[in-house]
């Protein structure tokens, strides 16, 4: 099973992590511990489908139901990229990289991927009257133009856009990276 995981390593002794997420911090046994730092900033593969599900119910794991190209998107319309605070942006970013990073970093708001892929989609770059506090109104209104669509109807819409091929693999590698984490 395909899964990555969610949260931050706090500390780890005698092979158990504590991992903060979403204001919990969770002491995992020895081989959830094993299980979440294999899938921590990457995708993983495991077949303990008993603890995979047990750590998804958790949320400290995501889960896609295979390995095609819709369960992976909805894997990671179920996280949450997150600005790390003490980023050490000492590797070069991609242009992808770059543009998602501000987005994240700056938008006054937390973006989902659907939300990223639509701003991709429409070639919306970051500029000063979309991002911070002063822009969020203008941001969510450009990208949910018409009342009849909501994050859920986004996620539809976005999982055929062509950006998506890159949006995915740019976030993931800024995880690799240590830029984001997935909250």
């Amino acid at each position: 099973m395909l899964y990555i995981s969610k949260g931050i390593l706090l500390n780890e002794n005698e092979g158990r992590c504590v991992v903060f997420r979403q204001g919990v911090e969770r002491r995992l046994t020895a081989s959830e511990s094993k299980l979440w730092k294999e899938g921590c900033g990457r995708l993983a593969e495991s077949d303990c489908l008993l603890t995979l599900e047990d750590m998804e119910e958790c949320g400290l794991i995501s889960i896609a139901a295979d390995d095609s190209d819709e369960s992976v998107y909805a894997l990671m319309c179920d996280c949450m990229f997150i600005p790390c605070r003490e980023a050490k942006i000492d590797q070069p970013m991609s242009a992808a990289e770059l543009i998602l990073y501000v987005w994240l970093r700056d938008a006054g708001i937390r973006l989902t991927t659907s939300e990223l892929i639509c701003l991709c989609d429409r070639n919306v770059a970051p500029s000063k009257d979309l991002l911070g506090e002063n822009g969020r109104m203008e941001l969510v209104s450009t990208i949910y133009l018409n009342n009849d669509i909501n994050e859920f109807t986004l996620e539809s819409r976005c999982s055929s856009a062509e950006c998506r091929r890159w949006v995915i693999p740019a976030l993931l590698s800024l995880v690799q990276k240590k830029i984001l984490y997935i909250g």
